[in-house]
């Protein structure tokens, strides 16, 4: 069930520090098998090392300005190695693959519409690149006994390879707000705000 860009998560052991703690998305889904959050995001840039031209061939790409876009469609997202985690109470921050919608907004810009029904939000590429703005994905706010919120943050950084293919890492961190974060933070071993990385490949479809 495609969740791509988001990595809203709901932590629903918070506290509970357990190895079977499971990662959900906000529809109360098991994380395993959905596709991320964010997040991952693609972008219209041109491929690192090139100027100017598509990666594929060197043809202008789709914006009339040269440089290769994320062509506008449906994308499938897939998380590869390497993921960092620094939240250690989320056992696997991840939503594993899924399928997005790119459209094209403008001169370097495009939006990502996630296939998880919520907002879409835009990114912007040049010189071979690409980034999303920090949002707001999600919050932990049901913590038994707890007077903390857990507010999820995710932005998105990556490379367009070409008008099919991007590559890149969704950049999360959770900030703890409320009076007893402290607590919190010592039940957990973690100090807040804590930070994962996702890497990721986009494809259009």
């Amino acid at each position: 069930m495609p969740r791509f860009p988001r990595l809203a998560l709901r932590l629903s052991c918070l506290l509970a520090i357990a190895p079977a703690c499971v990662v959900t998305d906000a529809d109360g889904d098991d994380d395993d098998g959905a596709d991320s959050s964010a997040s991952a995001d693609d972008t219209n840039a041109q491929p690192q090392g090139e100027s100017g031209a598509t990666q594929a061939g060197g043809a202008a790409d789709g914006n009339g300005g040269g440089e290769a876009l994320p062509r506008a469609g449906t994308w499938r997202y897939e998380e590869t190695a390497g993921a960092t985690n620094d939240c250690s109470f989320i056992a696997q921050p991840s939503n594993g693959f899924g399928m997005f919608e790119i459209t094209t907004t403008g001169a370097g810009t495009f939006e990502i519409t996630p296939g998880d029904t919520t907002a879409p939000f835009v990114c912007s590429a040049g010189g071979g690149s690409f980034a999303c703005d920090e949002r707001l994905t999600g919050t932990i706010d049901e913590v038994p006994g707890y007077d903390v919120v857990g507010n999820i943050l995710v932005s998105v950084e990556g490379t367009v390879m070409s008008s099919t293919s991007i590559v890149g890492q969704q950049l999360g961190r959770i900030d703890c707000v409320g009076s007893d974060c402290a607590a919190a933070s010592a039940a957990l071993g973690v100090a807040f705000p804590c930070e994962f990385a996702v890497p990721f490949t986009g494809t259009a479809s």
